[in-house]
């Protein structure tokens, strides 16, 4: 593709669309597949996925499932069979990794080795003829009468390459001694233009300073004067406000005074009578507690005493039967000692319901044995009977004796504890009796103290709050004076600070005055001094500048004719060398292509036939395809060269307006002529090789006609529209 085909097309300008002329062109280069999307893309400044979006109207998700749809794979297969856009542009447009969209070409639209080659290149892929139109080569094929061709043509062009280069170091060096001379001038003139402007400038600044300094002085004095009468007015304010701000406040301490006086003697009357009422009512109600509280202890005090009576009358009636038995048993125990006689003995004894008893059991028993063995009326009977009750009295007896004095001894033990019992009751009721007189006096003294502490506290309170109210009025006076000292105090000392503050000001006025003066003063000849001192600067400055700039063309001149003739030497040099270059090449390929059409004449040979016609055909589209290379190469690096010879021409007339405007030491681009000569001289050739070779049949009976490039069919240009 070329880029050169679009340089007729300029931008919009801002806000506006592309005319549609421009659309229709560039629509109509783009179907030719004379242009592709990136040349658009960078001549108009636009994205590329624009111009493809706009191209076949489909939009940047037809990517999914890691593959292109139908539809979008449809569409951009004729862009890349166009040669309009690549496999790269593909990806891109997508957001797609390259691998995936090679994939999609090679499987879904069966692009061959060489095919996807020039899709990854940008390079229109062109159809296979028919196998009827293939012209097989011979064994005799012999490339080296083309290649003479090409020989000629290299050497024809690099002898017009030369003489183009002579004639055109020629005409630069006299331009370039032409804009030297006037860019000179240029310079000459314009400094002095510059020196007439900075005298001018300089002069009128200093006028300008003066007068500005003599508005100033005026001003000064005007706004000093102005300054001094505003802080006299101020101070005679500020003396009548303290004034009148004193005697107010004196007015309003002295009815404060006399207010707190009265407050104070008011609320001192309101509280000795309500401490004194609240007296009273404290000994009413001491004296009505001590009565009621004597009452409840007399009262039970006497139900303890009735209670302790009753307590004991049960414990002692409870110690009375054994009390009784005791005495009984003690009774029936002097009987039996004999202490009593022997009549009381015997009673005592024989009326015993225990001897009886056993008297009973006793005789039972003998009387039972002797009746066993027949002797009941014999003396050994009655002699038994009489021991047995001699021992059974003697038994008995002791055995008696032992069981009364158990009774005695707890009629005793009753009688003991009957007689303790009614110690403690009498103790108990004497210590409630003694309670009770401590309780009472204990009251009654209480009472008194209660009464005597009302009575002190009264007068305690009475004292206090007279101490009080005469220590609150004194306080009262004493703050009194203290301010009436207090504002006459600061009266004095802010009358004397508005004084000090006016004499302050009107000193600092007066010297600010007289600094600002000789500031202004100063400043001026300062002013004055860098004006003239820049003056002189600006013109040794323009001087320098000037040389410098003379210089600098003088130098770039110089150095200009020597890289021209150095760049003619290298470009003469590089000529011939490329030119063996070109020719060892030639023979080299030449060699390796009989090499290669042996071989492949032996392998067709050996091969079917159809294979043989599938080989030919891709010889034949290779060839095609290095043509169309070379017409494209011819195409860009004439483009090259012209753009080149452009922004020579344009850095000189930068270069020479820079020099005008007085901007020193400015570069001179120099343009690369051995470029843009070995351009011209391979575009020569080629233009002379495929011219030349057009029509004609080499040895091996190809024919190489100029090669078109594919058009599209109307239908596909129907869905390329392009608009911004």
């Amino acid at each position: 593709m070329s880029i050169v085909k679009l340089q007729g097309f300029s931008l919009p300008a801002a806000g506006q669309n592309f005319s549609a002329e421009t659309v229709s062109a560039v629509t109509n280069l783009l179907n030719l597949g004379e242009v592709s999307v990136s040349d658009v893309s960078s001549h108009f400044k636009v994205d590329p996925s624009i111009v493809i979006m706009h191209l076949t109207g489909r939009n940047p998700d037809g990517y999914t499932n890691e593959t292109l749809t139908q539809a979008d794979g449809d569409a951009m297969n004729k862009l890349v069979k166009a040669g309009v856009a690549s496999i790269q542009d593909v990806a891109n447009y997508y957001s797609a990794p390259v691998s995936a969209v090679e994939e999609t070409f090679q499987t879904g639209y069966n692009y061959t080795p060489a095919q996807m080659s020039n899709a990854r290149n940008g390079v229109s892929i062109n159809t296979v003829s028919d196998t009827t139109d293939a012209i097989t080569p011979t064994q005799d094929a012999n490339p080296n009468t083309g290649l003479r061709g090409s020989e000629e043509s290299l050497n024809t062009g690099v002898a017009a390459a030369i003489n183009a280069l002579n004639a055109s170091n020629t005409q630069n060096s006299a331009l370039l001694r032409k804009q030297y001379e006037e860019g000179l001038a240029t310079a000459t003139n314009q400094n002095t233009l510059a020196q007439g402007q900075i005298n001018s400038s300089t002069a009128a600044g200093i006028d300008a300073l003066n007068a500005s300094e003599v508005a100033a002085a005026a001003n000064l004095n005007t706004q000093t004067d102005a300054g001094l009468l505003d802080a006299q007015n101020a101070a005679a304010r500020a003396r009548g406000d303290i004034n009148s701000g004193v005697a107010s406040g004196m007015m309003g301490a002295l009815t404060g005074n006399i207010l707190a006086k009265d407050a104070i003697n008011t609320s001192t009357q309101r509280g000795l009578l309500a401490a004194e009422t609240q007296a009273g009512v404290a000994r009413g109600d001491i004296n009505t507690n001590a009565d009621l509280g004597l009452n409840a202890l007399n009262s039970g005090l006497d139900q303890a005493r009735s209670d302790i009576s009753t307590s004991f009358d049960r414990a002692e009636g409870m110690y009375d039967p054994y009390r009784e038995a005791g005495t009984n048993a003690l009774g029936v125990q002097q009987a039996l000692s004999g202490a009593l006689g022997q009549d009381a003995f015997n009673a005592a004894y024989n009326e015993s319901p225990q001897m009886a008893f056993l008297r009973e059991q006793g005789m039972r028993a003998n009387l039972a044995g002797a009746g066993a063995t027949g002797g009941l009326g014999g003396g050994n009977v009655q002699k038994e009977l009489q021991r047995f009750g001699q021992g059974l009295a003697s038994q008995g007896l002791q055995q008696q004796i032992s069981n009364l004095s158990t009774l005695s001894g707890q009629g005793l033990n009753a009688t003991g504890s009957a007689a303790g019992t009614a110690t403690t009751g009498g103790t108990n009721l004497a210590n409630l009796e003694a309670a009770r007189a401590d309780a009472g006096m204990q009251s009654y003294s209480n009472r008194g103290t209660n009464l005597a502490n009302i009575a002190s506290g009264l007068g305690t309170q009475q004292l206090n709050t007279n101490v009080n109210q005469g220590t609150n009025l004194a306080n009262i006076e004493s703050e009194f004076g203290a301010q009436q000292l207090n504002a006459y105090t600061n009266q004095g000392a802010n009358l004397s600070n508005i004084a000090s503050n006016l004499g302050n000001q009107q000193l600092n006025a007066k010297t600010n005055l007289g600094t600002n003066l000789a500031n202004m003063n100063i400043t001026g000849g300062n002013n004055e001094m860098n004006a003239l001192t820049n003056a002189g600067t600006n013109r040794a400055n323009l001087a320098s500048a000037l040389g410098g700039q003379a210089l600098g063309v003088s130098t770039g001149l110089g150095n200009t004719l020597f890289q021209n003739n150095a760049s003619s030497a290298n470009m003469v040099s590089n000529l011939n060398n490329n030119l063996g270059i070109n020719l060892a090449t030639g023979r080299t390929n030449a060699g390796n292509y009989i090499a290669d059409s042996e071989n492949q004449t032996a392998t067709n040979l050996a091969n079917s036939y159809s294979n043989q016609v599938t080989n030919e055909n891709n010889v034949i589209n290779g060839q095609r395809e290095t043509l169309v290379q070379l017409v494209d190469s011819g195409y860009i690096n004439e483009a090259q060269a012209q753009t080149m010879f452009g922004e020579y021409i344009s850095n000189l007339e930068m270069s020479r307006g820079a020099a005008a405007s007085g901007v020193p030491n400015v570069p001179i681009v120099n343009a690369n002529y051995a470029n843009t000569i070995g351009n011209a001289a391979e575009a020569a050739a080629t233009g002379y090789y495929l011219g030349g070779g057009a029509g004609s049949t080499n040895n091996a009976g190809m024919n190489f006609s100029p090669v078109q490039q594919p058009s599209l069919s109307a239908n596909i240009r129907n869905v390329f529209p392009f608009n911004k």
